[in-house]
Parts: structure tokens; sequence; C-alpha cells
């Protein structure tokens, strides 16, 4: 690997501290406890990612126009607020607030993180090491976090706001260590020279962008069931001990740090090869998981479903960031997310009333992004191809 900036390596400590999420299997469990119904789990995770989506776009254009660092700063200091809200949560309406804090967080991070990181690279010609970053930094996160979910249902069991106080702390001391980046993309550089939708036109424009957002809709919907009601509840009903879920999320993060310590080796020269692979995998995790009663099962579908959506993570931005030009490359990305979030965000309580009948049904995506992917394969020859 060429010689890389102290940004990068500021970066990877900032992936280490965001990885102190103390509430990995815990937050369904807590939120049921507190009298929150399975369906309002659906509709919280769903108005997060509306809110989230919403706001993509204009967050996405702040952090083009003024600075990246700052969005993503403010970011962190409104999800430690989030985190810290759920320890009050006493009825549904104060889990839409937290929805509200959450997506907003999430919206300013998102673009905002990765324009920061590639464009850092593409200053001293490493683009083509975003893969291996990006996989880094994930790695030293899932090492904190496997620390943290061991831990954290242990605290939990003291006392049930322990958890979610130790995962705002490092949001909040967050805010304040991402002011020290150099960022690469200076606000002056960028004017008056994009609007706030460009970042759409330019998705619009390209043939293999839309063919990804379509996979990434059906995706995240299956994703946010299976993370926000499904996976921890289910796997506690077969069996499992609240005090336990620590010890099997530090399993499937070790696995999932092995993972990211390799991935950059075991991806398929031709990326098309890794996106089949990658969006197929969590789907048919997904529908075996639904299907399975016993805990055993259920516990090595849900790993495979967590690495091979790890993997997706980081495969796909190494695709579209591509795409994208310097300029409105936070923008672009965010209107992605906005695209994809709406799309997810719109299907979710359909899609949770329909699996309720059987988990089968989450076969009529696996077809579609089957067929999408098809014709994938036949166009994406380059990042010009429209």
């Amino acid at each position: 690997m060429k010689n890389l900036s102290p940004n990068i390596f500021k970066y990877y400590i900032w992936r280490f501290i965001n990885g102190f999420y103390f509430i990995y299997a815990l937050q369904a469990i807590y939120l049921l406890s507190k009298g929150i119904t399975p369906i309002q789990l659906g509709i919280f995770a769903s108005a997060t990612s509306i809110c989230a989506t919403i706001m993509e776009i204009p967050t996405g254009y702040v952090a083009d126009k003024f600075s990246r660092r700052v969005s993503v700063s403010i970011g962190f200091f409104v999800s430690s607020l989030a985190f810290l809200g759920l320890i009050f949560v006493s009825n549904f309406y104060n889990l839409l607030l937290i929805s509200f804090l959450m997506g907003l967080a999430q919206a300013l991070k998102s673009g905002a993180t990765e324009s920061l990181i590639y464009d850092d690279l593409k200053q001293s010609a490493s683009e083509s090491e975003y893969l291996k970053v990006s996989s880094r930094g994930s790695t030293l996160g899932t090492i904190a976090g496997g620390l943290a979910s061991f831990v954290g249902p242990l605290l939990y069991v003291i006392n049930t706001g322990i958890p979610f106080l130790l995962t705002a702390i490092p949001h909040l001391f967050l805010a304040f260590y991402i002011l020290r980046f150099d960022e690469q993309k200076k606000p002056s550089e960028v004017g008056n020279a994009i609007e706030i939708f460009d970042g759409v036109k330019s998705i619009v424009k390209n043939k293999n962008v839309r063919m990804l957002l379509l996979m990434d809709i059906l995706l995240l919907t299956i994703v946010i069931i299976f993370y926000q009601t499904l996976y921890a509840p289910k796997i506690n009903s077969l069996g499992l001990d609240i005090k336990y879920l620590g010890v099997l999320d530090t399993i499937n993060l070790g696995l999932m740090s092995a993972l990211l310590a390799i991935l950059p080796k075991i991806v398929f020269k031709n990326k098309s090869y890794s996106l089949i692979l990658y969006s197929l995998l969590p789907i048919i995790a997904f529908i075996l998981f639904g299907l399975t009663n016993s805990l055993i099962f259920a516990i090595a579908f849900g790993i495979v479903f967590d690495l091979s959506w790890t993997a997706r993570n980081h495969i796909v931005p190494t695709i579209l960031n591509e795409f994208f030009s310097s300029k409105d490359r936070a923008l672009s990305l965010s209107s992605s997310s906005f695209i994809s979030g709406l799309g997810a965000a719109i299907l979710v309580p359909l899609s949770l009333i329909i699996l309720k009948v059987s988990y089968l049904f989450a076969l009529i995506p696996a077809l579609i992004i089957i067929f999408i992917l098809f014709f994938y394969t036949r166009t994406e020859n380059s990042p010009t191809s429209n």
C-alpha cells in the first residue's frame, strides 16, 4: 500500500471508537420491554429510514457546499442525543422523536464520510486502496464492537440504561474528534458549482447506478426487517438467554473482523461477480433464518447474513465512487442513499405484513435481483456506461 495521509490513521481511530456499540443486540429487546409492540418496532425502523431519506439530499448538499467534516461531526453529536434519549423512552411517541434524531444523524454522516476518505486517497492517487482502507477501518470497528457486545448484555442485566449511556459517550467524543480532519475537498473549490439536485441527475444519467439502487432498495428492506424486528427477538425466543447474546455477538463480530481483514484479497477481479455473490447470499440467509425453528441453524444463518451484508456494504461503495465526480461526490452518494432509503421505507411496513404469512415471499425480491444482475453484468463495462 502507498504511503497514506495522517487523515487515514485518524479514520482508523474514528472507526475503532465508533465500534463501541453496546446495544447491538439489546435495542429491540429493550424497546419491547418498554411496551413497544413488534409492529411499532417496524414503524420505528421505517420512520428512521424515512427521516434519514428525506434529509439525505439537503445534508449531502450542505456537506459538499460547506464542509464534510462538520456534517459528520454534527451527525455524531445528534446520534449521541438519540442514544441517550432511548433511556427515557416510555411510549411510542417518544420513540418517533428518537427516530427523527437517528435519521438526521444518519443523513449527516452518509455520503460525507465516504467522500472524506475517497477524496483523501484520490489526492495521493491511491483511490484504488479505498476497499482496503474501508475494510481495515471496519475491522477495527468490529473488534471494538465485539468487546462492547460482550459487555453490553452483562451491563444490561445490572441496569438497562448503562449500555445506552456507554454507546452515547463515544459518539459525543467523535463529534469533536472529526474536526481534526484536514478536508481535501475545500468548500471554496465548490462555490456555486453544484445545485441541490445534481446528485439525482448523476444517478438518472447512469443506467448501472440505477440498477444498483434498485437492488439496494430491495435488499435494504430485508436488512431493516432483519436487524430491527427479527434477529434478536427470534434468537431470544428460540432459547438463547439475553445475557448470552453478547457472547454470540462477540463471536459474530470476530468472524466479521476476519472477513474484513481478508476481503480485499478474496473479492473477484471482476466486480460484477462479487456483486452477484454478496447480493444473493443475504437474501438466501434471510429466508432460511425466517423459516428455521432451530436455535443452532438460526445462529448459523444469522452469521451468514451478517457477513455477506457487511461484505456487500464495502464492495458497493467502491463501485459507486467510480461513477461520481469529486465536486459533488457527497451529494451523489447522499442522493443514492435517499433513493434506496425512501424505497425501503415504503416497502418495510407492507413487507412485514407479507412475511408474517411466510418468509418464502422473500423469494420475490430475490428473483427481481437476479433479473437485475443479469442485465447489470451485460452493461457494466466501464464507469461511463449509460
